[in-house]
């Protein structure tokens, strides 16, 4: 939903000024050409203001709709999935253990988060740890990585690093140490 919102936003704030602008140009031409034909014109400013509206209303719609959809087919390109949550001992934090990927521009990667209890997984990478193309898996035979809460501020990541580079991004946040180690 947020991003439909996100998208709806950059759509009528590049949509409304060029509705006002298309609005003030018409307008102006009306009365300038009533006056250039007319001299003094007698035709009511309000009638002008009408037709003025209409052409702001359909240049709102002519370019606020194209960057609607514009919006929503390139937001959320990258996304979360193969999600598996542990909460620590005393429910303060959670760690999220995740696939993160943007589509075929880009390589999928195996991640790590760490999170207090009632935050939201973002749409960004790991906060604690990422390894590019692996995805976490906890099936039977399958499975490459183990999470071990020792206590509510050490916990213990083992991952089964297959090919590619890893980066370990920070190792304590909100008080709870990370340790990542590699499953054998």
């Amino acid at each position: 939903m947020s991003d439909f919102l996100t998208a709806a936003e950059f759509g009528c704030m590049s949509a409304i000024p060029a509705g006002l602008l298309v609005g003030l140009l018409v307008f102006g031409s009306l009365r300038l050409m009533r006056h250039m034909r007319d001299g003094l014109d007698p035709t009511p400013r309000r009638r002008d203001v009408n037709i003025s509206g209409w052409f702001a209303v359909g240049a709102f719609a002519l370019v606020g709709i194209p960057l609607l959809g514009i919006g929503i087919l390139f937001s959320g390109g990258c996304g979360t999935s193969h999600v598996y949550t542990y909460p620590s001992p005393d429910g303060a934090h959670k760690l999220v253990v995740f696939n993160w990927d943007c589509g075929a521009t880009t390589d999928f990667s195996f991640n790590v988060s760490l999170l207090s209890a009632n935050e939201a997984l973002s749409r960004d990478p790991g906060n604690i740890y990422s390894h590019n193309h692996q995805c976490p898996d906890q099936r039977v035979g399958q499975k490459n990585f183990d999470v071990e809460w020792r206590d509510s501020s050490h916990v213990n990541v083992n991952v089964k690093v297959e090919g590619a580079e890893s980066r370990v991004k920070n190792t304590n946040r909100g008080g709870v140490t990370v340790s990542i180690e590699n499953l054998q």
